[in-house]
């Protein structure tokens, strides 16, 4: 190879990891600041994102409890089974790591599926990233879900070109939770419809699957939290644009300011040029068929679904089928549309820039500007994922609760969320506290209670009205978030009962309980079906992990063996 073109060769080379490097850095950089948190005291605090440092194993995150198991393996491996460093860490960068790992192979995957040149590539991993998706499901608090959808390329890219190693791991760290686990099977098996994609996806989901079998739930789904759940329309283009947009989830407190009706008009328009790179691309939709059917049902059903009659489907399959409460969120499977619209979008810009006679440089560039245009203020609001400083008060209270009393912690006021800078984010006694922390496994949409564990959602009613039945439910503990009480709630009965029973712990916001002679809690579940379970996960996971690298090894060695020039 001439020196020039080798030297060319190399620069085209150096230049998708900066970019990927730079997008990476002003999309994510409350992950890139959390590596300079203490390695205690500190967690990521927002919604249904609550990480600290230290995570103990509890009966929440071991499987043995009434609860869903929404957060396994996720929290399991968190809390025992990763090294003994900083989950705040660790989960920074499993974030940073996913997110430029699915950035480079959405450039591969534009690149072998339809040609991409460079810009095209940069356009189609910047996509990857800056969407209303990351921005919605990271102000929910559900960093896994994001982590899974920007996995996507990577898994359609792996399952269509066989490489084994990395589909396999990439599928383990898209199973952290349910959500993810379903994502990354469906785009394996619409790319490669293999007994061995689905014999890896039954042992991904072995850690939660076997919980749920052996060891059941209490808590119901309500089929009448189905609408809550559904996909929300947007200013000027409703569901349906809000959906092409890769927009439109439920909660409209987690959609950002700079997300109004012209950003996401602009959503459609990028979504018409996807469509139009499917004009005369007979051979790649026919070779990429399942990814792109795919990509149109991930529209087309979530939008559907928040139909009245939709909504009614939903609450009847809630209703007689177990766990279809998954499903309800069904805006969250928007991000199956992703494999498939990088693809399109990439051959668009290709196929305007040969129209116009233009460089693609310069094609590439408008469409970046049109993607940024989306959620214009991106970087900005990403700010409240930053790690926080958690309240001084918890050393004492861990430190209390894990005293071997054998009870469980009863929390006040009742509801698992708690208000934390005038958000709301899961109650950090959840992920803090050893034990037994009740979680009551309920929401509240629209004023209205929603889910829930019957006999933990008693109890709290007991407490509140000021019935003592703390020490027969074995409760040994009782925690109260004075800050977390709505203003105008009665608390004087609660007040009464609590007054009998010795103060622990006691602050401006926080006040921990000891119920003397508590009932022993008596665990009815094993802890064999998730440890069993996970170890069926690591197996798969491991065994990807290994191929990866072996196959790493492979390239690296092609990559330096001398050719017959040298």
């Amino acid at each position: 190879m001439p020196l020039t073109s080798l030297r060319s060769a190399r620069a085209t080379k150096a230049v998708l990891p900066l970019w990927v490097l730079l997008v990476s850095a002003a999309t994510l950089w409350p992950f890139w600041l959390a590596f300079a948190t203490p390695s205690s005291g500190y967690a990521f605090m927002v919604r249904d994102m609550m990480i600290p440092a230290r995570m103990p194993l509890n009966d929440l995150n071991e499987g043995l409890s009434s609860s869903a198991p929404r957060a396994i393996p996720q929290d399991t491996l968190l809390s025992v089974f990763l090294p003994p460093l900083s989950t705040v860490w660790i989960v920074a960068a499993m974030v940073l790591f996913c997110a430029m790992a699915g950035m480079v192979y959405t450039a591969w995957w534009v690149r072998r599926t339809v040609g991409a040149s460079l810009p095209v590539q940069m356009v189609a991993s910047l996509l990857l990233v800056w969407n209303p998706f990351t921005i919605e499901r990271m102000l929910q608090g559900q960093w896994s879900i994001v982590v899974a959808m920007w996995l996507l390329p990577a898994i359609a890219y792996t399952s269509t070109f066989k490489q084994r190693g990395p589909m396999l791991f990439f599928l383990g760290i898209a199973a952290f939770t349910p959500t993810g686990w379903m994502l990354g099977g469906v785009i394996a098996l619409a790319c490669a419809r293999s007994w061995l994609v689905a014999g890896a996806q039954l042992f991904l989901a072995a850690p939660w699957l076997l919980v749920t079998v052996f060891n059941g739930s209490d808590v119901s789904a309500d089929s009448s939290s189905a609408a809550a759940f559904a996909a929300r329309a947007e200013s000027g283009v409703g569901t349906l644009g809000a959906l092409m947009g890769l927009g439109g989830i439920w909660n409209s407190e987690a959609v950002p300011d700079s997300r109004t009706g012209w950003s996401a008009a602009i959503g459609v328009l990028l979504c018409a040029l996807m469509v139009m790179g499917a004009w005369g691309a007979r051979e790649i939709i026919r070779r990429h068929s399942g990814v792109l059917v795919v990509a149109a049902l991930a529209i087309v059903v979530p939008f559907l679904l928040s139909t009245s009659a939709g909504v009614s489907v939903m609450g009847l399959l809630m209703d007689s089928v177990p766990g279809a409460g998954l499903l309800r969120d069904s805006q969250k499977f928007v991000a199956l549309a992703v494999p498939g619209m990088t693809l399109l979008l990439a051959r668009a810009v290709q196929v305007i820039a040969g129209w116009l006679n233009s460089g693609r440089w310069l094609v590439s560039s408008a469409t970046g500007i049109l993607i940024v245009l989306t959620v214009p203020a991106l970087p900005a609001e990403m700010s409240p994922l930053k790690a926080q400083r958690l309240a001084p008060e918890w050393t004492q209270i861990v430190n209390a609760v894990s005293q071997p009393t054998h009870s469980s912690t009863l929390l006040l006021p009742p509801g698992n969320y708690r208000v934390q800078d005038g958000r709301p984010v899961v109650d950090p006694a959840l992920k803090l506290l050893p034990g037994n922390p009740i979680d009551p496994g309920f929401l509240i949409v629209d004023d209205k209670l929603v889910d829930g564990d019957p006999t933990a959602i008693a109890l709290l009613q007991d407490t509140m009205n000021g019935e003592d039945h703390l020490a027969e439910n074995s409760v040994g503990w009782v925690l109260v978030d004075r800050d977390s009480i709505a203003n105008g709630t009665d608390t004087s009965a609660m007040d009464q009962l609590l007054a009998q029973h010795q103060v622990v712990v006691k602050s401006d916001r926080y006040e921990l309980y000891h119920i003397a002679d508590a009932t022993p809690h008596a665990h009815e579940n094993s802890s064999l079906p998730i440890f069993l379970g996970v170890g069926l996960y690591w197996f798969i996971f491991g065994l990807g992990l290994c191929l990866s690298v072996w196959q790493i090894v492979l390239w690296r060695r092609k990559e330096f063996a001398p050719t017959p020039d040298q």
